[in-house]
């Protein structure tokens, strides 16, 4: 699973050298394009490992483990949704296929999912924006930063979960930034890294149903979350506003 999203990495890596090795020897031309399809593709693929951690987390009665998988699931659908509006404005249909998840159990599955946010944030963004800056697509390269930075935030939260599973068997409520999707266990009115206030985070979980439950901390604008593999927009907002 995780072994697939480093081999496209390679590959979009390998595609700046030239046969000896040589950065940036080729055109730079064209590079934008494949690294929005590929971190599309790498949300895409860790929302369904979200989804089915979540599952796993529930039979085991970790619930409040449960409720942050899928707020990370929420919040890796709004990364694969931004991308999906880039890749749709140069005129192409997003297309992605999710591996199947490997699942083990809850604690495996925090500690894996845990390495590879830490991946997502230290290595993969970086090589694809490091693709992307020399073309000067600047809407791109913020897009990139702040769902890099927002990998940070899961990876945080996924390793206090870790330390603290067993204080997380019951349901419990995170807060999501609704601008780029980091991650907070606790309401705070600290900004987010990309500038938005804690007033404006949506509180997901505590519930059986994020997307019924989704509700912004405070009076915040209705975002739009792509709801993948529906090909539509789910709307999420106060209860008045759906």
């Amino acid at each position: 699973m995780h072994a697939m999203r480093t081999v496209a990495l390679v590959g979009l890596v390998a595609g700046l050298l030239t046969s000896n090795g040589a950065a940036g020897a080729q055109p730079l031309e064209g590079r934008t394009l494949p690294a929005l399809r590929l971190a599309y593709s790498n949300e895409v693929t860790a929302r369904a490992e979200y989804e089915a951690y979540a599952a796993r987390a529930e039979a085991e009665g970790l619930l409040g483990v449960r409720d942050l998988y899928r707020a990370l699931a929420q919040c890796e659908a709004e990364h694969a949704a931004r991308h999906a509006h880039l890749i749709e404005a140069s005129g192409e249909v997003p297309v992605a296929i999710a591996a199947t998840p490997t699942v083990g159990t809850t604690r495996e599955n925090l500690a894996r999912a845990f390495s590879s946010e830490r991946r997502e944030r230290r290595v993969r963004y970086a090589k694809l924006a490091e693709a992307v800056r020399p073309e000067l697509a600047y809407d791109v390269l913020a897009d990139l930063r702040w769902c890099s930075a927002a990998e940070a935030t899961h990876a945080k939260a996924l390793s206090e979960a870790l330390e603290g599973i067993d204080d997380l068997r019951a349901p419990h409520v995170w807060y999501a930034c609704s601008e780029c999707g980091s991650i907070r266990g606790e309401h705070s009115h600290e900004r987010c890294a990309c500038g938005m206030t804690g007033d404006t985070f949506l509180a997901l979980g505590g519930g059986e149903d994020l997307r019924e439950t989704a509700q912004p901390v405070a009076s915040a604008p209705v975002i739009a979350w792509l709801e993948l593999g529906l090909g539509r927009s789910l709307m999420l907002g106060a209860p008045d506003e759906k």
